[in-house]
C-alpha cells in the first residue's frame, strides 16, 4: 500500500510504501469435533478424547483452555502456552480475555505433563488458585483443573483446597 506522507513538516510530498502483516489463527481439524462438542462436558473423562489430539506425543508442556455455555457445551478450545520440557508460563489475562470473547460462563484448563506423571506440582495448585479466584471475580467460573499424562488426573476430585 502507499500513503503520501509530509516530509519533515514543509509540505514536501512523498510516496511511501508501508507493510501490513497479517496474523492468521488456523483451526485445528479433529475427525468428529463436532459431534464431541455438541456434548455437555459432565466429568473430567469427557474430555479426553476431545484433548487427545493437542496433547498426544507432546514432548513440552502445553496448556489449554476449554470455555463452556450455561449448560457446559463447549465454546472454546484455545492454546493458552506452549512451554519447556517440564514448565508452561501463562498468563492469567490470556485466559480471561479468550473465555470473555467467547462467551463462556465456565471453563476448564488443561495441561500436560511430558513425563507422564500427573502428580501436581506446587506451582500447579497454586495457579489452579489463582485462576479460580480471579474467574470467581469476574463470573467466569473454573470447573476443574486437569493434568494430562499417562492418564488423566482433575485437581477437583483430587487436590482441590
Amino acid at each position: 500500500m502507499w500513503i503520501l506522507s509530509n516530509w519533515k513538516g514543509r509540505g514536501n510530498m512523498r510516496r511511501k510504501k508501508i507493510s501490513f502483516v497479517r496474523l492468521k489463527q488456523e483451526k485445528l481439524c479433529i475427525k468428529g469435533l463436532e459431534e464431541l462438542e455438541a456434548k455437555p462436558i459432565s466429568s473430567p473423562y469427557d474430555i479426553k478424547d476431545l484433548m487427545m489430539p493437542f496433547f498426544k506425543d507432546l514432548d513440552r508442556e502445553m496448556m489449554l483452555v476449554l470455555g463452556l455455555d450455561t449448560k457446559n457445551k463447549p465454546t472454546v478450545i484455545s492454546v493458552i502456552s506452549i512451554g519447556t520440557l517440564n514448565q508452561a508460563t501463562v498468563s492469567t489475562r490470556e485466559i480471561f480475555k479468550t473465555l470473555l470473547l467467547a462467551n463462556s460462563i465456565r471453563f476448564i484448563i488443561i495441561h500436560n505433563h511430558p513425563s507422564g506423571d500427573t502428580t501436581p506440582s506446587e506451582n500447579d495448585l497454586k495457579f489452579t488458585r489463582k485462576i479460580k479466584e480471579v474467574g470467581e471475580l469476574m463470573e467466569v467460573y473454573l470447573l476443574d483443573s486437569i493434568i494430562y499424562g499417562d492418564d488423566l488426573r482433575s485437581l477437583r476430585a483430587n487436590d482441590w483446597r
